[in-house]
């Protein structure tokens, strides 16, 4: 059997008269001031910038599949057993560190509240360990994480901001409680009158 030769990509994809394709192409743009570097030493530097940028995405991208490998084996190792450390005992036979484990899950464990992977890999580690803490509830991780640019603040702003919600929070419930205390009080007081 005799193969097909083909003239041209013509034959093989067939395009509308009088339309051409096109192709868009994007160009890499650098933020940094290259005034004083000769023209072959700041192509190079921006290829590799661009390089760099690419590679970091694609880490990016890798990362969170490992972060979300780490927490559904964590989910299913706690189910067999939740003191004798077989999640431990997996994880460092891979080879891991228990930091960058636990870091892992928290990222992921955020990505589950607030379904946004790039805005939860933009935050910073100490971002996702003030937010990962299992002392803040869901509803305030959300709230800060529905926070417009909050990935771009400074970690100390973060957990300042984040204390102060917290606070807000405790003084709303300390004053319901003390209105409930004042309802039970009357109540009693009612109650010792009849």
């Amino acid at each position: 059997m005799a193969k097909k030769s083909f003239d041209s990509l013509n034959s093989i994809f067939q395009e509308e008269k009088g339309k051409l394709s096109s192709i868009v192409v994007k160009k890499y743009h650098s933020d940094y001031d290259y005034q004083n570097i000769n023209e072959t030493d700041k192509e190079k530097l921006v290829n590799f910038e661009e390089e760099i940028i690419i590679n970091r995405e694609e880490i990016n991208k890798n990362y969170f599949k490992i972060a979300k490998d780490l927490y559904e084996a964590n989910l299913i190792l706690a189910s067999y057993d939740k003191t004798n450390g077989k999640f431990i005992k997996w994880f460092e036979s891979l080879g891991l560190k228990k930091t960058f484990v636990y870091n892992s899950i928290k990222r992921y464990s955020l990505f589950t509240i607030y379904q946004d992977e790039e805005k939860i890999n933009k935050l910073s580690q100490k971002a996702v360990e003030i937010l990962g803490t299992k002392k803040i509830s869901d509803e305030i991780k959300l709230q800060v994480l529905n926070e417009k640019n909050i990935e771009t603040i400074s970690d100390r702003k973060l957990k300042n901001y984040v204390l102060n919600i917290i606070s807000k929070q405790t003084e709303m419930i300390e004053r319901k409680q003390i209105k409930n205390e004042d309802k039970n009080i009357k109540i009693l007081e009612i109650r010792q009158l009849l």
